[in-house]
């Protein structure tokens, strides 16, 4: 479900990306640079500014514009600051929860006596002041002065030096903070090289890097890339052969790296999951970032990017033929080529090119004339022509040749068929035939028993295949993506899967009697359904049969019993459907799940959904009175880090919409994460005085109703 983003810039600086309470304990507040705020939203909304103050990790104050005066700069900081606590120290602060930049509307000579009432002393007083007793964690981008950042230090930075945790050395620490020059992507790199050595051998870690002067972060990521396990450099120089902002699957990628024969072989152990672990090292080490459904190399590791491609370059790792280098040279005998023109060309820049040694072929997007035949290949192992969508069904006539072959991507392209011959690669591991205008797949990919991963699906559901009735054959299916029709014998061939981590098929759920006898194998991790609504929840789907059971996405009728059932299922982290009013949930009920779409009233008993990260409530004003207080129960949500409300008020009172705004706003106030709280509106509130008068003329009625009868 995740992917990556790779992509670089001219320049890159800014705050991390990454939600900063992920590694912070407790209510905090942060202040941090525009470019670099959580709420993408926000920062859209702060164009061209170079400082902001965020309050529970969504609230900015912007202040506009870049400050080029060194005296100015600590004073912006400073008040932006002490807006946010006490709004009429600057009074042109916005602090909405959706702001836009604020000061434009402001004349140039009110803003410099507004902000002129303090001088230096009172502003490093009063910021104390405010911070003396509170955690603050605070980020400033931006600030290039050096007078500014020591004024900046003094009045941040009081009540004595900093501390190290109990037995760090300290020493150590201050030496290596001071060779980082306060930059982030440096601070970051080292903190995840010490993060898996013993305190003692932190000196040798500083000694180790080499520190000279002036910026090290290149020389400190170069030593976090030769301090990774030997079996992750390939996997992390292989990030090298996509286009800049290329968003690449976390599946995909995988198999990739797979096909290349880096993920080294255990017994007992899939070669997927062994890959997984790779890219949770990397994950781990900042040198990959995850976000949700797409972890991107995010633009703060623009750094790290260029280090990678560097290295690959330096290695030899691959040959790229982009608009600037079109051709390979008479001596270059590459192991990997990466094509990257866009562009049709008039002679094939390839056609007379000798590459015995070739094992690997990316192509994504380019246009075939700058492609060599099929038949050039000799121990090709990786072909990924995704996207190329000049590419046509004669192109693959020689397919069959390719004997070592054990990835091929197709997707997204027109090919409509494949030829009979693809039955002769018996290594083939991965096909993606995902987004083409194939409908039905040729008998002889049943001979591919090595085959792991098979995706012929249809992203909008355009496409579908009939339904193969050997896909029973394929025994070594980890991945099946289908969109198929006639299914008369499908599912009997399905039971024949048993080593299925990830099924997506447009299938109809029909009735029970349909699935009568199936048994989904137990590590099935992923199960998508995109039919039309059925009105039953298939009774294979429970904690019994479906123990690994981790994403679910059903467009199933859900009853409450269904989810008492989808409750007990132990791994369970996501369910597309949205939970219906009226729902309970007791003591260890989805002990997984990170998040949930709920309509109001329902009820968290202590120890219930113990991960639960984010929920979106739905607030019906007329369902907002009940007889239990279900905003409360959300303090039973241990792990609660966003709270996204939106309360439906049509034609409501204005003053009980406002008095369950207040409640929400009280329980994530007395939550102990303090969670992020966003709350909507949808529809108007009814005019205080028209919601009397209705009132008065609903009780006339009922008066004359009641007296009538």
């Amino acid at each position: 479900m995740n992917d990556l983003s790779a992509g670089r810039s001219e320049a890159s600086h800014g705050a991390p990306e990454a939600p900063i309470n992920a590694f912070l304990e407790g209510p905090i507040e942060g202040i941090e640079g525009a470019g670099g705020g959580e709420d993408e939203e926000g920062a859209r909304s702060l164009q061209g500014s170079h400082l902001a103050v965020c309050r529970n990790w969504r609230r900015f104050v912007g202040l506009n514009s870049p400050i080029e005066n060194e005296d100015e700069q600590y004073r912006d900081v400073a008040l932006g600051i002490l807006a946010v606590d006490d709004p009429t120290v600057v009074p042109w602060a916005s602090t909405d929860s959706n702001p836009t930049a604020s000061g434009g509307d402001l004349e140039e000579e009110e803003y410099e006596r507004e902000g002129n009432r303090l001088d230096e002393k009172q502003l490093i007083d009063k910021l104390r002041e405010l911070l003396e007793n509170e955690r603050y964690f605070i980020i400033i981008d931006d600030i290039w002065d050096l007078k500014a950042w020591e004024i900046i230090k003094c009045a941040l930075l009081f009540g004595g030096k900093y501390k190290c945790p109990k037995d760090q050395p300290a020493e150590v620490t201050e030496k290596i903070l001071k060779k980082c020059h306060g930059m982030p992507l440096a601070i970051i790199t080292v903190a995840s090289l010490l993060a898996g050595k013993p305190m003692e051998d932190w000196s040798k870690v500083y000694t180790s890097i080499g520190f000279g002067q002036g910026d090290n972060t290149i020389k400190i990521l170069s030593f976090s890339y030769y301090d990774l396990p030997c079996q992750l450099w390939p996997c992390l120089l292989h990030l090298s052969i996509f286009p800049e902002d290329t968003e690449i699957m976390k599946d995909t990628l995988i198999w990739m790296w797979i096909a290349e024969g880096f993920v080294a072989e255990q017994h007992g152990v899939r070669l997927f999951e062994i890959g997984e672990r790779y890219f949770n090292e990397l994950m781990n080490r900042s040198m990959i970032l995850p976000v949700e459904n797409s972890p991107p190399i995010s633009e703060k590791n623009d750094m790290v990017l260029d280090m990678i491609c560097f290295l690959s370059n330096e290695q030899k790792f691959v040959t790229i033929l982009d608009n600037n280098e079109k051709y390979l040279s008479s001596q270059s005998n590459p192991r990997r080529l990466a094509v990257q023109t866009k562009d049709e060309e008039q002679h094939n820049p390839l056609a007379n090119t000798y590459i015995p040694k070739l094992r690997s072929c990316y192509a994504s997007m380019c246009h075939i004339s700058v492609m060599p035949s099929l038949s050039s290949f000799q121990v090709l192992r990786v072909l990924d022509m995704k996207g190329c969508g000049s590419l046509r069904d004669c192109y693959l006539k020689n397919l069959g040749r390719l004997l070592q072959l054990r990835y091929l991507s197709l997707e997204d392209t027109r090919i409509s068929e494949l030829p009979e011959d693809i039955g002769d690669l018996r290594f083939l591991q991965s096909l993606d035939l995902k987004d083409t205008k194939i409908k039905e797949l040729p008998q002889s990919i049943g001979l591919l028993r090595k085959l792991k991963r098979l995706r012929a699906d249809s992203a909008h559901g355009s496409i579908s295949v009939i339904a193969p009735n050997w896909i029973g054959n394929l025994t070594s299916l980890e991945e099946l993506h289908l969109n198929i029709i006639g299914q008369s014998i499908f599912v009997k061939e399905l039971g024949k899967l048993t080593e299925l981590r990830v099924l997506r098929c447009v299938l109809e759920w029909i009735a029970d009697a349909y699935w009568q006898g199936y048994e989904p194998p137990r590590q099935l991790r992923v199960l998508i359904s995109g039919l039309a609504e059925s009105s039953s929840l298939p009774a294979w789907i429970n904690s019994k049969l479906l123990p690994n059971l981790s994403y679910l996405e059903v467009k199933v009728h859900l009853k409450v019993q269904d989810w008492l059932i989808l409750g007990s299922l132990p791994d369970l982290r996501y369910v597309s459907r949205d939970i219906p009013r009226g729902m309970e949930f007791s003591c260890g009920s989805f002990p997984n799940l990170r998040r949930c779409d709920i309509t109001a009233p329902f009820r968290f008993f202590r120890g219930s959904m113990q991960s639960l990260d984010c929920i979106n409530i739905y607030v019906y004003l007329e369902d907002a009175n009940t007889d239990f207080d279900f905003v409360g129960s959300l303090g039973n949500l241990p792990s609660l880090r966003v709270v996204e409300a939106s309360i439906c008020c049509w034609r409501g009172r204005a003053s009980d919409v406002e008095e369950l705004e207040a409640a929400l706003r009280r329980a994530i106030d007395t939550h102990p994460n303090r969670p992020t709280l966003e709350l909507r509106r949808i529809g108007k509130v009814k005019e205080e005085q028209e919601s009397h008068s209705e009132q008065t003329e609903q009780e006339v009625y009922y008066l004359l109703h009641f007296l009538a009868s």
